[in-house]
């Protein structure tokens, strides 16, 4: 139970940090381009 949970918060971090790359990486591309 306890070990279920740590894995879900380490996953809604990994969803954070993904996001975090895309719009980054969507920023420089963006920037790339103009």
């Amino acid at each position: 139970m306890l070990r279920r949970n740590v894995l879900m918060r380490f996953d809604d971090k990994n969803k954070l940090l993904t996001e975090k790359t895309i719009s980054i990486y969507m920023i420089t591309n963006r920037k790339e381009q103009n």
